[in-house]
Parts: structure tokens; C-alpha cells; sequence
């Protein structure tokens, strides 16, 4: 190797390695603050690691109250509803914007294409337009203080901010570069619209799936402003809604445990993390199929 390849080689590396610890670097700092005693969170400069961790910590976050009005255990209580939430919406959206995704791909019908773009000009509406109308319906319908208004438009291809028809999209893509050959085999042995999508294009989505899947997870999971407008009920806060509520009360004193709050929001971030680190191979590949991450 020349000396100018082997010092490029260096220097690219240090760079990363720079690069790496300038992105975790919060990160550390949070969970770091999450174990330390009270009083020396904010203490400058930070310490990362000398202090004797404390786990109790997490114990008082989990069974204490929040903002004393009696709720015990109360992230739990967030950590379950955001679970409830996020699994639910994600298989809805996964089943039913690939269905859909599945008829623009791959049903000839009148107006189609017309359709196709009314639906991708969706995502250009602003938030308040669309959660207006869909407050008063909700209202109407008596869902409100229910995690139905969270859960049921999902099933029917309506994410929240517009995602539906970007999922939509996404599937579409991918379908579109399944070839036709497998349908027409298909219905050759008699197979209708709907088998063909079950039993003939879904194991060969799998990719896809589980791309729609994980940007799902990490939507619903996160989201803040959705159940802030449906939900009022502290037992059903959401994990996003609860911090919220710890800023706002202390967790019930006087003064904000910070370290409580840096262990909320790192148990906040491990199911994302999870989700991300055991599909990655998958969200990467399924983007690049459908053409999101071009060609």
C-alpha cells in the first residue's frame, strides 16, 4: 500500500471514529445521568463514568407517582399504552396500505393513475387541516378519551401525518418490480385478486413489509401530538405524553428529578432501538427495492 493511500486510510478513519463519538455522545450522557445520584446531574464538566450507578433510580421512575395525583407505577402504565398503541397501528398499517399498494401495482382499473396522484397529494396537507375534521368526527363517533382515534385509521390506510400514503407508495414500488408472470400463473390455476396478494405476493414481500413495519413502529411510538389532542386521561397517557407530564409536575415535587427524567427518556428510546438494530437488514434492503434509496 502507498504511504498516501495507508495516510488517507488513517485519516478517514479517525474521522469516522470522531464522527461516531460526536453522535453518541448525548446519548451516553443521558443514560449516564439516569444512574447518577440526585443533585449532581447537571454538574459541570460532565462526568460520564466515576460515580457509583444508581439503579434505584429506574425503581422510584417506575413505581412513583407522576405529578402527585396518586397514579402509581405510572410509566408503566405510559410504557404499556405506547405498546398497545404502536403494535396495533403497525399491523394495521402494514396490512392495509399493502393491500392497497397491491391494487395500484397490480389491478388494471378505470382512473387508477388518477387516483394514484389524488392520494400522494394528500401528503402535501398540512397537520391542523386534517386533525380538525377528524377531532369532530372522532367526537361524534364518542371515541375520544379511547385509543381508537390512535388505532383504527391504520387499518384503513390512514396514518397519521400523512404516512399512510407514503406506506402506500412505498409498497406500490416494490410490488411494481414483482413480475406479472407469478399473477398470471396464478390465476391460470384459478387464483382470485385476493389469493394472488395472500398467498403469492406477500411471501415475496417481506422486505417491504417489514420497511412499512418499522417506519410504523417508530411513527406511532413517538408520536406526541395525536394522543396530546385525543387524550386527556393520565391512565391513558402515552410513554410521550408521560415525560411531558414529569417536566411539567417533577415527577409530584417540588423540583425536577433530572435523573429520573434521563431514565424515562432512555427507556422511551429502547424500543425503537430494538426494533431498529433486529430489522436493519431488512429497512435497508426493502428501501433499496422500492427504489427509496434510488437505483
Amino acid at each position: 500500500m502507498k504511504p498516501t493511500s495507508f495516510l488517507r486510510q488513517v485519516l478517514l478513519y479517525l474521522a469516522l471514529f470522531a464522527s461516531t463519538w460526536v453522535l453518541i455522545l448525548p446519548l451516553l450522557w443521558l443514560v449516564s445521568t439516569s444512574l447518577k445520584p440526585g443533585g449532581t446531574e447537571l454538574a459541570l464538566p460532565p462526568n460520564y463514568f466515576d460515580f457509583e450507578p444508581r439503579w434505584e433510580n429506574y425503581t422510584k421512575l417506575m413505581t412513583g407517582g407522576v405529578g402527585g395525583g396518586g397514579l402509581r407505577g405510572s410509566f408503566w402504565i405510559f410504557f404499556k399504552n405506547s405498546f398497545i398503541i404502536t403494535i396495533l397501528a403497525t399491523i394495521g398499517s402494514v396490512l392495509s396500505c399493502s393491500i392497497v399498494g397491491f391494487s395500484f401495482a397490480r389491478i388494471h382499473f378505470p382512473g387508477r393513475d388518477y387516483l394514484f396522484t389524488l392520494l400522494l397529494s394528500t401528503m402535501m396537507l398540512p397537520v391542523i387541516i386534517q386533525i380538525v375534521p377528524q377531532f369532530l368526527m372522532y367526537k361524534y363517533f364518542g371515541w375520544l378519551e379511547t385509543f381508537l382515534p390512535l388505532i383504527i385509521p391504520s387499518w384503513f390506510a390512514q396514518a397519521q401525518y400523512g404516512h399512510g400514503a407514503f406506506y402506500i407508495f412505498l409498497m406500490r414500488q416494490f410490488f411494481k418490480g414483482i413480475p406479472m408472470e407469478f399473477d398470471e400463473a396464478a390465476r391460470v390455476d384459478g387464483a382470485n385478486a385476493l389469493q394472488i396478494y395472500w398467498f403469492v405476493i406477500m411471501p415475496l414481500a417481506t422486505p417491504a413489509l417489514i420497511t412499512v413495519g418499522v417506519f410504523a413502529f417508530l411513527s406511532n411510538w413517538s408520536d406526541f401530538l395525536y394522543p396530546l389532542i385525543f387524550l386527556s386521561d393520565k391512565t391513558m397517557f402515552t410513554i410521550s405524553l408521560g415525560i411531558r407530564q414529569f417536566m411539567m409536575t417533577g415527577g409530584g415535587n417540588s423540583s425536577l428529578i433530572y435523573n429520573q427524567l434521563a431514565g424515562a427518556s432512555v427507556i422511551s428510546i429502547i424500543p425503537p432501538l430494538v426494533v431498529l438494530l433486529f430489522f436493519q437488514r431488512y429497512f435497508v434492503k426493502g428501501t433499496t427495492l422500492s427504489g427509496l434509496a434510488g437505483r
